[in-house]
């Protein structure tokens, strides 16, 4: 079941994810391209951060990117903290088989 919640992407994202984690949902996903740095701990970084400390029953996913097999090409928002970041793969037990174009970490702060 899909439950549609006020708010927008991205100005009113905090006001988003307050709404689905106060209407129970426990897990997120997000696969959007922002016009930001990449690899860089921006104010969407910092929104999805607060959100996931905020709210621990919700578990954020998000996107590592399509910046391929580039160190330090991982969105923005794919470096929060409090989430879980999510590259593609063609075989999720063999890390050789990720997706060519999928991103790679490090983060900017080595983790």
């Amino acid at each position: 079941m899909v439950t549609k919640v006020s708010g927008e992407f991205p100005a009113n994202m905090d006001v988003t994810l307050t709404n689905m984690a106060n209407a129970g949902v426990c897990t997120t996903n997000h696969s959007v391209g922002l016009a930001e740095p990449t690899n860089s701990y921006s104010q969407t970084t910092v929104v999805h951060d607060t959100q996931g400390f905020d709210h621990p029953g919700m578990l954020q996913c998000i996107a590592a990117g399509n910046g391929g097999e580039v160190a330090n090409a991982m969105t923005s928002q794919a470096v929060i903290k409090n989430g879980i970041a999510v590259g593609g793969s063609n075989d999720v037990l063999l890390p050789e088989d990720r997706l060519t174009f999928s991103s790679i970490g490090p983060r900017f702060d080595g983790a």
